[in-house]
């Protein structure tokens, strides 16, 4: 996936796989706010790489729930300079 670019269940799936295989993930939840259809939650996401290498980024999730407080669209800003590290690891 690239940015700008809709993601389906399945690719979203095959991301986190892969990233998980390249390093380690930590998210700390910096705020959480609700709106009335959802809500907002920023975050920053440390990943420690399988060389030891450490990379970190600042994202902000938009997230839409249905009335069973499913999510039914979930929009990721990231901060692209500290995703590159990650990147390069996946090939």
């Amino acid at each position: 996936m690239h940015d700008q670019q809709e993601g389906r269940g399945n690719q979203l799936a095959g991301m986190v796989g892969a990233l998980g295989a390249v390093g380690v993930c930590t998210i700390e939840v910096k705020h959480h706010l609700p709106t009335e259809d959802g809500f907002v939650q920023t975050q920053k996401n440390l990943y420690t790489l399988k060389d030891g290498s450490k990379t970190e980024f600042d994202a902000a999730l938009v997230v839409w729930l249905d009335d069973s407080g499913r999510i039914v669209r979930l929009d990721e800003y990231l901060d692209g300079a500290g995703l590159a590290p990650l990147i390069d690891a996946l090939g």
